[in-house]
């Protein structure tokens, strides 16, 4: 179980999420609307360069355009972007501007899936899906969805069919990621929010809670073969 912990922002988040045993770190950079856990590229190249070679850095972008997106990643040097508005034109364009090592995470939220063809379209363009099962317009975690099935329910039918490995995001949190990661079955998981503390930085004990409450899902499939 791959674990992704996203929103960081300076160095001791960045060493709380590395000693808490994360795979993989998200910094959010290139906004198109406000939001507390951006930072500046300059931030985001010098704490990808602090990390162990072991855990992978991420770019999370709300940006659309291949240009604007492939300059926030140069001026990094993090090839691996987490994307959520893009038209398949700019994909393609992106696509063609990534070194072979580059990875592209396309966003789904459950509530608003693409149809088969949009996908068999999409599948060619990317690496991986960051599915999101939070319903922002209920405020409801896994719940209910448009065709009246658990959310949770409907991402696991998604992974089953889906060729590309699935990472499960969404409020998630040490409370509720065991059911999450057993319902869905997801290649890895990833969270922010919910790990954050009162004042907006990432809480140790939460973090490393979520992380090991993750973890422990891979433990226990071992044991009962599934």
């Amino acid at each position: 179980m791959r674990v992704k912990v996203c929103g960081i922002k300076n160095e001791t988040e960045l060493q709380c999420a590395v000693e808490c045993g994360a795979d993989a770190v998200g910094f959010q950079v290139g906004q198109l609307f406000p939001g507390k856990n951006f930072i500046l590229p300059s931030t985001a190249r010098r704490l990808a360069e602090a990390l162990p070679v072991y855990i992978t850095p991420v770019l999370v972008t709300n940006l659309n355009s291949a240009e604007a997106i492939y300059e926030v990643m140069a001026n990094t040097e993090i090839y691996s972007v987490q994307i959520n508005n893009c038209t398949f034109d700019e994909l393609i364009k992106l696509k063609d501007k990534l070194p072979r090592t580059g990875k592209i995470i396309y966003t789904e939220y459950v509530h608003h899936l693409m149809d088969d063809l949009e996908m068999a379209n999409l599948i060619p363009l990317i690496d991986a899906v960051n599915l999101d099962c939070y319903n922002l317009a209920n405020d409801i975690v896994g719940v209910e969805s448009q065709n009246k099935c658990y959310a949770w329910e409907a991402g696991g039918n998604y992974v089953q069919h889906s060729p590309l490995p699935v990472i499960l995001s969404g409020r998630l949190s040490a409370e509720n990621v065991i059911q999450a990661v057993k319902t869905v079955k997801p290649f890895g998981v990833d969270a922010c929010t919910l790990l954050k503390d009162s004042n907006g930085e990432l809480d140790k004990t939460e973090t490393g809670k979520f992380i090991w409450q993750a973890q422990r899902c891979d433990f226990e499939n071992i044991i009962t073969g599934e």
